[in-house]
């Protein structure tokens, strides 16, 4: 299988070290893999771009430093609480999703390229730091977190960012935030084409 570029395995780990020799693989969804499963071979992947993890369970995610990774997926991994985004120098795209007990998220890098970054049901997560750090972010989506709109708006946001979505559990609240926004030149929805 050296010309496969994307690969989905669920709930299979015996010898999944092998995956590291992979020499074409771009696209690695990783999905229901038990915390004691290593996944240091993931940054052996020469020509991975794009990780998801899906299920399964990790509290950090430490051992998948790679330097070209451009997307990452973290979606309802069991016990997942800590996050250095600056670990992934390349890192474009970040999506951050059900994930109870992540609290905090702090980026300390202004070099970082990411561009696009989405927190969706983190329902404890109320700390995100660093963010007008991000130079090159232009849409961000906040939905379901215990993140304060209004003292995220005054800690400045980055000004390449165009797209903002925040979103509440209640419909009102949203309708007045996403005013608040529009009023400061953001759109809710992504026009690029």
């Amino acid at each position: 299988m050296r010309a496969l570029r994307h690969l989905h395995i669920t709930d299979y780990s015996n010898g999944i070290g092998v995956l590291g020799e992979l020499p074409a693989l771009e696209y690695l969804s990783l999905s229901q893999i038990k915390n004691k499963v290593r996944l240091d071979f993931v940054s052996r992947i020469k020509e991975l771009r794009s990780l998801r993890l899906l299920l399964g369970g990790r509290a950090i995610i430490k051992e998948n430093i790679h330097p070209n990774l451009s997307s990452l997926h973290i979606i309802r991994v069991r016990g997942f609480c800590r996050f250095a985004p600056n670990a992934f120098s390349a890192l474009r795209e970040l999506q951050i999703e059900d994930q109870i007990k992540l609290l905090s998220l702090d980026f300390i890098d202004s070099e970082s390229p990411l561009e696009e970054l989405k927190i969706l049901n983190c329902k404890n997560l109320s700390r995100l730091s660093g963010l007008r750090l991000l130079r090159r972010l232009w849409h961000m989506r906040i939905s379901k977190t215990a993140i304060e709109f209004d003292a995220l708006v005054s800690l400045g946001l980055p000004d390449k960012l165009r797209v903002v979505g925040f979103y509440t559990g209640n419909a009102s609240t949203n309708r007045v935030i996403q005013e608040k926004l529009a009023k400061l030149g953001y759109s809710e929805h992504n026009l690029r084409s």
